[in-house]
C-alpha cells in the first residue's frame, strides 16, 4: 500500500508545477570562461601566481552563480506566491508540520552551470533574473578584487572585469524522460550561446541570450532540425527562403536586434487578440506569399495592429512589418520572422491553463 506520506508529497509537487502535466527544463551556462584562462597565460604568470588567482577566481565563480541562482529563485517565488498562498494542495503535511512545496526542483549548481525543473510559468522570468544579476555580481566581484589586489589584472581578464550567462529553456510534457528533455534544453543553451558569440569585441563578454522550445509530442529530434522541418520553407512565388523564427534572442539591447523583452511586449500585445486569430496566422504565416500577404491584408481589417507586425509590401514596395528582418546571404535573400516566437510564450501559458493531471 502506498505510504500516504508519499502521497500527499507527490500530490503537492504536481501542484507546484501547475497540475498541468508539464514542466520547464532549465539550463544555464556562463559564457567565456575559456578565454579567462588564455588572458591570465598572456601575463606569464609564475606558479604561486596561477594557482592564487585559479583559487580565488574558481571561488568568486561559484559565489556569483550561487546568488544570482538564489535571486532567480526569489523572483520565481514572488511570481507564484501570488497564486500560491491560497492553495491548500501546495501544502504538505508530516509530522505535525506544514510545508509548501516550492514550484522548482534544482538539480546542478556548481562553476557556471545551472540545471533546474521549473514551472512553466515562471522559468523565462527565472532566467532573466539569474541572467541580470550574474553580470552585476560579477562587476561588483571584479571590483572588490581589484581594490584588494591594486596591482593585479582583472579577476575575470578576458572579459574586462564581467561575466555573462546563457539560458536555454524546454518546456516539456512530464512523460518526456529527463534523458531526452536535459539534452534538448542543453542544446538549446547552445544554441543561444553560439548565436552572437562572433559580435563580440576584443575582451568584451558574449552577450548573454535565451533560447526555448515548446515540446508537445513524446519523439524529438533537435532544435535546429525541428526549426529546418517545421519553421524554413523556400516560398517560390518570391523565390526566398522563411524562417518563421529568429530565436535564440539577446538580453541587452542592440540596434536593429530584437531583444527578450521585445518578444515579451509582444506576446502581452498578442493576449489581447481573439484565439481564432492567432490560430489562423500561424497557418497564413506558412502560405506562398501572393496568399500570404492576401490573407494578412484581409484580417487587418478588423485588425490593423498584423500589418504594423507582418506587413511583406502589402501597402508598399519596401515596406516590412516589424516583426519581419530581411537578409541578404550571397545571391540568396533571407526572410526570417520572430512573431511566431512570441506567440510560442503566449501558447504555453495557454496550455499551463487547459491542461489537468488525471
Amino acid at each position: 500500500m502506498e505510504n500516504d506520506d508519499d502521497k500527499r508529497l507527490a500530490q503537492a509537487a504536481d501542484a507546484a508545477l501547475g497540475n498541468r502535466n508539464r514542466r520547464a527544463v532549465l539550463s544555464m551556462d556562463g559564457n567565456d570562461m575559456g578565454c579567462q584562462f588564455r588572458e591570465f597565460e598572456k601575463s606569464k604568470p609564475d606558479d604561486a601566481a596561477k594557482k592564487k588567482w585559479m583559487t580565488e577566481m574558481s571561488a568568486n565563480l561559484r559565489y556569483c552563480t550561487r546568488n544570482a541562482f538564489c535571486d532567480g529563485l526569489i523572483r520565481a517565488i514572488t511570481l507564484w506566491w501570488e497564486e500560491a498562498k491560497a492553495d491548500a494542495d501546495l501544502i504538505f503535511s508530516f509530522e505535525r508540520a506544514s510545508t509548501y512545496v516550492l514550484p522548482f526542483r534544482p538539480l546542478i549548481l556548481g562553476g557556471d552551470d545551472i540545471l533546474c525543473l521549473c514551472h512553466c510559468s515562471f522559468a523565462l522570468s527565472m532566467a532573466r533574473t539569474i541572467i541580470d544579476r550574474f553580470e552585476k555580481i560579477s562587476r561588483e566581484l571584479n571590483g572588490d578584487y581589484k581594490k584588494n589586489h591594486p596591482s593585479s589584472n582583472d579577476l575575470w581578464p578576458g572579459t574586462s572585469g564581467k561575466l555573462t550567462i546563457s539560458a536555454g529553456i524546454a518546456y516539456t510534457g512530464i512523460t518526456l524522460p529527463l534523458s531526452l528533455s536535459i539534452p534538448y534544453a542543453e542544446n538549446l543553451l547552445g544554441s543561444a550561446k553560439g548565436k552572437y558569440r562572433k559580435e563580440k569585441g576584443e575582451k568584451e563578454p558574449t552577450p548573454a541570450a535565451v533560447d526555448w522550445e515548446s515540446i508537445t509530442e513524446t519523439m524529438i529530434d533537435s532544435p535546429a532540425d525541428r526549426r529546418r522541418r517545421d519553421l524554413t520553407f523556400i516560398d517560390k512565388d518570391i523565390n526566398t527562403e522563411i524562417i518563421l523564427t529568429q530565436r535564440p534572442f539577446r538580453i541587452d539591447p542592440k540596434e536593429n536586434e530584437i531583444t527578450l523583452d521585445d518578444v515579451k511586449r509582444l506576446k502581452e500585445e498578442l493576449e489581447k487578440m481573439p484565439r481564432s486569430v492567432l490560430t489562423d496566422l500561424m497557418t497564413v504565416l506558412t502560405l506562398p506569399w501572393g496568399e500570404r500577404v492576401a490573407r494578412l491584408a484581409a484580417m487587418a481589417v478588423q485588425n490593423p495592429k498584423i500589418l504594423d507586425w507582418l506587413d511583406e509590401g502589402i501597402n508598399a514596395k519596401e515596406k516590412f512589418g516589424s516583426c519581419w528582418k530581411i537578409q541578404q546571404n550571397g545571391e540568396k535573400t533571407i526572410r526570417s520572422n520572430w512573431f511566431l516566437d512570441a506567440l510560442m510564450l503566449l501558447e504555453e501559458e495557454k496550455r499551463m491553463g487547459k491542461e489537468t493531471i488525471q
